[in-house]
């Protein structure tokens, strides 16, 4: 399944912006960065658009993998961003 980047967002350093999907979605994510007294807050956003009843469908039936996918890859940023600052929060 090929992957197309059609649009994407930077607001260097509060947000990046990317869409994402091919002729089934469309996935739109955002992760905005907000400094706070102890380091960064991320928030994180995802809006899927299904082209088709049957992805739709499929979305539905797949939703419990893909959060556990997002849960997994949120860890890894998370891992990530504190080793890069030195902080290990929890």
């Amino acid at each position: 399944m090929v992957r197309t980047y059609q649009d994407y967002c930077y607001d260097k350093p509060r947000l990046i912006g990317v869409r994402i999907g091919n002729k089934m979605f469309a996935v739109d994510v955002y992760y905005r960065f907000e400094p706070i007294q102890t380091g960064t807050r991320l928030q994180y956003e995802c809006h899927l658009t299904y082209s088709n009843w049957f992805a739709k469908f499929m979305g539905r039936m797949f939703g419990w993998l893909t959060r556990r996918i997002l849960t997994k890859q949120m860890t890894m940023l998370k891992a990530l961003a504190e080793r890069t600052s030195g902080t290990n929060r929890t």
